[in-house]
Order: structure tokens, then sequence, then C-alpha cells
């Protein structure tokens, strides 16, 4: 009888590690819903108009963010026109903070209002390209805005040791719209 019970409780322990294993996402759209009320809630007209990643994102969508200091994460650049002033939605390691940051572009740049896709899918379409170029192990530092004709853009950099690269994507459908090769 003992047996079964060290059994049961081995199982009961081995079940669970797959949870207490589970990393952190680090997806830019698992904090989009968040950043969006954070900014209605400071101007009710506030629209998205970029997002960057504040330090390099992994091969495998991970960053080095820190939430100490929220910024090495997603952050999420609001505009209002009411104000003509921005504020700034950072989301790193689930927490999500923000604050005014008052003026920025001479012209405001136009806003997102398409949905896009999230970091791995645009880390999976880097890596195609990063394979492309016989390059491995590649961060990349990535930012989103409006591009031609309104639609979003991933404009995004990537640093594979001595080698890197410009990649441009269509952040709505996927296509790599640009690459360039640097040495």
């Amino acid at each position: 009888m003992s047996k079964r019970i060290y059994l049961t409780a081995a199982f009961c322990v081995l079940s669970a590690l797959p949870v207490i294993a589970k990393k952190q996402s680090d997806d830019v759209k698992d904090y989009i819903a968040t950043a969006q009320q954070k900014a209605r809630a400071w101007q009710p007209d506030a629209q998205l108009v970029y997002v960057t990643v504040g330090s390099s994102v992994k091969p495998d969508g991970s960053n080095l963010c820190d939430p100490e200091h929220p910024s090495t994460g997603w952050n999420y650049a609001y505009y209002s026109k009411a104000t003509d002033a921005y504020y700034t939605i950072y989301g790193c390691k689930g927490s999500v903070s923000g604050e005014p940051t008052g003026k920025g572009f001479e012209k405001p740049p136009p806003p997102i209002t398409q949905d896009f896709i999230g970091t791995g899918q645009v880390v999976d379409i880097l890596n195609e390209v990063a394979q492309g170029w016989h390059l491995a192990r590649c961060q990349s530092v990535q930012a989103l805005r409006a591009g031609d004709e309104a639609t979003p853009v991933w404009a995004t950099m990537l640093d594979c040791g001595d080698v890197g690269g410009s990649v441009t994507i269509d952040a709505t459908s996927g296509k790599v719209l640009k690459s360039k090769r640097t040495s």
C-alpha cells in the first residue's frame, strides 16, 4: 500500500512540472488589450502609432526585459490628437505600466488600425530569412509602424554576430517586403 501512495505522489509531482516550468510569454500581442485600455483611460482618442522592443528578441521569441526597467520590454506609443501628446505603455514579463511621454514627432505618425502578426510569427519569418542567408542564432530588434497606405509593417534588424541585415515584413500578411543582408 505504501508503494501505491509513493507512486501516486510521484505522478502528481511529475504531472505538475510542465506547469511549473512554463515560461512567461514575451509576445507583443499579449499586452495589446491592456495597453489599449490604459491609453484610452489616459485619453479617449488615443491611437496606437508605434511599437518597439527595448531589448533584442532572441531566436526563441523571448526578450531580456527587466520588470524593474519596463522600457526594456515591449513599448507601445499612443498618440492623442486632442492633446497633441503621447502616452507610452510598457509590457514586460506579464507586467504592464504606462506614462505620459509628451511630444515626440513633429508630425504624428499614422495610426496602426489593422490587426498585426505577433512575435512568434515575426521570429519564424526572420529565422527563415536568416537561414536563406546561411545565418543562425540571430537576435532581432523589431519596430511596428504604419507603412505605405497605412498597412502596418514590422521593420526589423537582424544581429547574427558579425553579420546581420534588415527585413521589412507586412504585419498583416507576414509577407517579406524587403530584405538586405549586411556584413
